[in-house]
C-alpha cells in the first residue's frame, strides 16, 4: 500500500551510508556491511577499466580461473545495489536492469549501423600495400633455391660414374666439366616444395604445430627456406605464425653469421635450450585464456549497456590477440644475444621488425618487394624478411559457409571477364592462383570452361586495410563461444559486409586449401612455364619435388584414421637404391584398430552416439562433417603426390594419440604443464632433449629410429623420413 516495512533496513538510498534507524546492537555491524558494499562497488569500476586498459595484466595477475570467478563476484554488490533500489524507490529496477541487457543490443542496431563491438581490428592509418601474387612468390622462391643448390645435375651428361654404367649421373661441377659430351649442361635439381597443412584445436594445437615445425628445423636447418607456405587453422594458426616468426629471427641471426646451433634459442628455463623449441616454450607459457576473460566477462559484458555504436569497448578478441602480442615481448627479451641484441637496434630497420612483431601489419611485414634482376622476379637478396613461407590462414564465413583465407600474399587475384573474355576460359583450379591476367596464363586453361569466381573470400579486398599479425591470427582462430564472430567492415560503405569464425567450423585441418595449393603448382601451374624448360628438361612437369607435412593435434581423432605408410621401418629407399617395400604403419599405442572385410588400412572407431539421438544427432553430424571435410581434402593431397611419386613417399603426419595412461593435451588457450608434457613424449627427440639424441641426418635410418625407447604416434620414425626423404631431393638423388 506504500507504506515502509518497520523490519526493513533500509528506507533509502542513502541509509547505505547514514544509518538513522538501525537497532542497539545491530547498526555497527550493518555499517560494517554496507562498507563493504561501497568498496565492492569502486572496486568493480576499478576492475573494468584495468580490463579494458590492459586485459592481459589482469590475466597474468589472477589466471583464468580466478578472473571468471571474480567476475561472478562483482555481480552481487551491483545486484544488492540493484535490489536496495527496487525496495526504497519502489521501482522494478532490477527487473529494469535486465530488459536493458537483453534488449540494448537490438535498441543500439536501430540507431547505429552495426550491434555489437566486435568488429574485426583494423590499422585504420596505414594503407593496404600492395601484396604479391602468390605466382611472384612462387617465381621468386624458385630462383632463390635454384640459387642455393648445390648439386648440379645433367640428364644428357654422358659420363658414367663407378659403379654405373648408365649415362646421365653427372652431379657436381667437377664431373659435368669432364663430361665429353656435346649436350651435357649444368641444372640445379627440382627443390623440395614443403607445405604445411596444420589442425586447429586453441592452444593445444598451437603448441604442438610450433613444437613440430621447431623440431623439423632445428634437426635440418636447411628446410627453413624449403618451406613454402603454411595452411593452418584455429589454435595451428597461432603456432603456424609464431613459427614464421621465430623463422624471421633464424634468418637475421644467419645474416649476422650466427651458426646454426646458436640461432633462435630463449631462455626458457631448460638445462639445454635448444633453437626454436625454447622460443616456442617461453611464448606458449602464458595463460591466454585469462586474457578472454578478461574480455569477456568484463568489457564484453560492460558494453550490454553501452551502445558499442557510442563507444566501442575493446571486446575479449583484442583482449586474446593482446596476450599474443605481449607474449612476443617476452620471446625477445629472453632471446640469448647471440648476434641479435635483445632490444632490436633502431638504426638497423630489418632488426626493428622484430620489436613488437606480432602487434605490425601482416602485409607491410611480410608480403615484401619483388624486384626483377635478369628478366626474373625477385626479392630483396639484402632482406632476410622474406614473403615464405607464405601463410594461408583459414576461417570460416558465417553468412555464406566459405572459407576465408586471410594471407599476406594475394593468392586469390579474381577472373578479369574484360581483358580475358576472349579467351572464354577460366582455369580448372579456381583458387590459389593467378589468371585472367596473361595471355600465357589464359591459353594453358583453354579447355576448362568454369566461370565462377572462387568460392573463397579475401577479407583484403572487403577491408582494404592492413591488420595485425595477431589479428590475423585470429581471423582463423575464434574459438567458438570464447571469442565472438567477428565483423568484416567494407572500407567503402563503412558496413559490415560478413562476419567470419573459427576456421575448423568449415574444415579443421588446412587441407582443402593445402589441396588446392598443391594441385596448383604440382599439376596446373607448370604446364605454361617455359623459363625454367628451355632446354627440353622435365616438359609439362612440375618444376618442384612436392612434400606436404599434416599436423594434426586431436587424440581422439576419427577424421584422417591412417597414418602415413612405413617401409618395412625403414626409410622408402635401401641402401642399394632400391624401393623398400612399402607396408601400412600402425600405432603401438593408441585407439582400437579395425579392420574392414577386405581393407588393408587401420582405421580407428568412431565413437557411436548412443543417446538423445534425436535431439543431438543433427549437431554432432555437422560437427563431424568438418573432419569428414578434412579427411577428404588430405586424401586428395596424398592422391595428387601419388600421382607424382610414389605411395605416400611425400606425406608426412605428425599426429596425436594416446600415450599410456599419460593425461592427453586438452583443448583450451591454456597449455598446462601436464599438456607440454604428454605433447613433449609425443616427440620424442624434442621432448627429451637432454638424452643427448644425435641429429637425425647424421645417423642411419634404423640406428636413429630405434635410439628412442617410446615413440607411440610414429612421429619419431616419420621425422626421420621427412628429413631423409628431403635431402636427397636437394642432392638431386630423385
Amino acid at each position: 500500500a506504500g507504506g515502509y516495512d518497520a523490519r526493513a533496513p533500509y528506507r533509502k538510498v542513502a541509509d547505505i551510508v547514514w544509518a538513522e534507524n538501525g537497532g542497539a546492537g545491530w547498526a555497527g555491524w550493518r555499517q560494517v556491511g554496507n562498507f563493504f558494499l561501497i568498496a565492492s562497488l569502486v572496486l568493480t569500476i576499478v576492475f573494468l577499466i584495468w580490463a579494458g586498459a590492459s586485459p592481459v595484466s589482469l590475466g597474468d595477475a589472477f589466471g583464468g580461473l580466478a578472473v571468471a570467478q571474480l567476475a561472478a563476484a562483482m555481480a552481487i554488490p551491483w545486484f544488492t545495489l540493484l535490489t536496495i533500489l527496487t525496495a526504497t524507490r519502489r521501482l522494478p529496477f532490477f527487473g529494469l536492469a535486465a530488459v536493458i541487457v537483453v534488449f540494448m543490443p537490438s535498441l543500439n542496431s536501430c540507431v547505429f549501423d552495426r550491434i555489437d563491438n566486435h568488429d574485426v581490428r583494423i590499422l585504420k592509418d596505414k594503407q593496404l600495400s600492395v601484396r604479391p601474387t602468390i605466382d611472384d612468390v612462387f617465381e621468386a622462391w624458385l630462383l632463390d633455391r635454384r640459387n642455393a643448390g648445390e648439386i648440379a645435375y645433367s640428364s644428357t651428361c654422358a659420363k658414367a660414374r663407378p659403379g654405373i654404367s648408365e649415362p646421365g649421373d653427372c652431379r657436381t661441377p667437377a664431373e659435368l666439366a669432364n663430361c665429353k659430351a656435346p649436350n651435357c649442361e649444368l641444372w640445379k635439381g627440382k627443390p623440395p616444395f614443403i607445405a604445411i597443412a596444420a589442425e586447429g584445436g586453441a592452444s593445444r594445437a598451437g603448441y604442438w604445430t610450433a613444437l613440430s615445425i621447431g623440431e623439423m628445423l632445428r634437426q635440418d636447418p636447411k628446410l627453413r627456406d624449403s618451406i613454402f607456405a603454411i595452411s593452418s587453422v584455429s589454435g595451428g594458426t597461432l603456432g603456424a605464425v609464431l613459427a614464421r616468426a621465430l623463422i624471421d629471427v633464424d634468418r637475421i641471426q644467419e645474416r649476422n653469421g650466427v651458426p646454426a646451433d646458436k640461432r633462435v634459442i630463449c631462455d626458457s628455463g631448460e638445462a639445454n635450450p635448444q633453437p626454436y623449441l625454447s622460443c616456442v616454450r617461453v611464448f606458449m607459457r602464458r595463460d591466454f585464456l585469462a586474457s578472454a576473460f578478461a574480455g569477456m566477462f568484463f568489457t564484453d559484458l560492460l558494453q550490454r549497456v553501452i551502445p558499442s555504436g557510442l563507444i566501442a569497448l575493446p571486446d575479449r578478441a583484442e583482449a586474446l590477440e593482446r596476450s599474443w602480442e605481449v607474449s612476443w615481448s617476452d620471446v625477445l627479451a629472453t632471446l640469448r644475444s647471440n648476434g641479435l641484441a635483445v632490444n632490436p637496434s633502431p638504426t638497423d630497420p630489418v632488426r626493428s621488425v622484430l620489436d613488437g612483431l606480432f602487434g605490425k601489419g601482416l602485409v607491410a611485414t611480410w608480403s615484401g618487394e619483388i624486384k626483377v634482376v635478369d628478366g626474373k622476379k625477385t626479392f630483396d637478396p639484402a632482406n632476410p624478411i622474406k614473403p615464405w613461407p607464405v601463410l594461408l590462414l583459414n576461417g570460416t564465413n558465417v553468412e555464406t559457409g566459405r572459407r576465408v583465407i586471410t594471407s599476406n600474399v594475394d593468392a586469390l587475384t579474381p577472373f578479369d571477364k574484360k581483358t580475358s573474355a576472349g579467351n572464354g576460359a577460366l582455369p580448372c583450379v579456381a583458387t590459389l592462383n593467378r589468371y585472367g591476367k596473361e595471355d600465357r596464363q589464359n591459353g594453358r586453361v583453354g579447355r576448362c570452361s568454369v566461370w565462377e569466381a572462387p568460392a573463397v573470400d579475401d577479407p583484403f579486398v572487403t577491408l582494404q586495410r592492413d591488420m595485425r599479425i595477431s589479428t590475423a591470427v585470429n581471423m582463423s582462430a575464434r574459438f567458438p563461444v570464447v571469442e565472438p564472430a567477428g565483423g568484416i567492415v567494407d572500407a567503402e560503405s563503412r558496413k559490415r559486409a560478413y562476419h567470419v569464425v573459427d576456421g575448423g567450423i568449415y574444415e579443421n585441418f588446412g587441407a582443402q586449401t593445402t589441396a588446392d595449393l598443391l594441385r596448383y603448382f604440382a599439376t596446373v601451374r607448370p604446364q605454361s612455364e617455359s623459363d625454367f624448360d628451355a632446354h627440353g628438361q622435365w616438359p609439362r612437369q612440375p618444376l618442384i619435388r612436392a612434400m606436404v607435412v599434416l599436423i594434426s593435434s586431436d587424440h581422439e581423432l576419427d577424421g584422417v584414421r591412417q597414418v602415413s605408410a612405413a617401409y618395412d621401418d625403414n626409410d622408402d629407399r635401401m641402401p642399394n637404391g632400391d624401393r623398400s617395400k612399402v607396408v601400412e604403419r600402425r600405432m603401438t599405442i593408441g585407439c582400437d584398430l579395425a579392420l574392414g572385410k577386405d581393407s588393408k588400412v587401420p582405421l580407428c572407431n568412431a565413437r557411436l552416439l548412443e543417446s538423445a539421438n534425436e535431439v543431438l544427432g543433427d549437431a554432432v553430424a555437422l560437427y563431424r562433417t568438418r573432419s569428414g571435410r578434412g579427411e577428404s581434402g588430405i586424401l586428395s593431397i596424398r592422391e595428387t603426390l601419388a600421382n607424382a611419386t610414389f605411395y605416400d613417399e611425400n606425406f608426412f603426419h605428425f599426429r596425436h594419440c594416446m600415450n599410456g595412461q599419460e593425461r592427453p593435451a586438452s583443448m583450451t588457450w591454456y597449455v598446462s604443464t601436464a599438456s607440454r608434457s604428454f605433447m613433449n613424449d609425443l616427440m620424442p627427440s624434442a621432448g627429451r632433449i637432454g638424452d643427448g639424441l644425435p641429429r637425425a641426418l647424421d645417423v642411419d635410418f634404423g640406428t636413429w629410429a630405434k635410439g628412442v625407447t617410446s615413440d607411440p604416434c610414429q612421429n619419431h620414425v616419420e621425422l626421420k623420413r621427412l628429413l631423409d626423404r628431403a635431402k636427397r631431393i636437394r642432392d638431386a638423388r630423385r
